[in-house]
């Protein structure tokens, strides 16, 4: 089962923007100072740590939706278990996880991949 989860980064590279003191544009800068990489690496600094029942694996990709929206955008991946009712519990558990260490800081929206 895949499951993505996509976290609205906004805040976090106007935060970075905002500390920035030089003459590039915005578009600039993102490419310039890596801020692909490091909003990617931001999210999964604040994921790592947490329990997690069984998460095979994630796949992170930064997404620029506009200037002034950006996104990255994680696929988790669960491997299925005989015991489906205590899989999709562990499932749950998981993805309730994920949306409560972004709470009331990032918009979060997800969908079955």
């Amino acid at each position: 089962m895949k499951y993505r989860v996509t976290i609205d980064v906004s805040p976090y590279v106007s935060a970075l923007y905002n500390r920035y003191n030089g003459e590039l544009t915005k578009k600039q800068w993102l490419k310039k100072e890596k801020v692909n990489q490091k909003a990617i690496e931001y999210v999964k600094n604040k994921l790592c740590g947490h329990d997690f029942s069984h998460i095979e694996n994630a796949t992170f990709a930064f997404k620029q939706q506009d200037i002034l929206t950006y996104d990255v955008e994680i696929v988790f991946a669960w491997q299925e278990k005989e015991n489906i009712h205590i899989w999709r519990h562990e499932v749950k558990q998981d993805i309730e996880t994920i949306y409560n260490i972004f709470a009331g800081q990032f918009i979060v929206t997800s969908n079955v991949a």
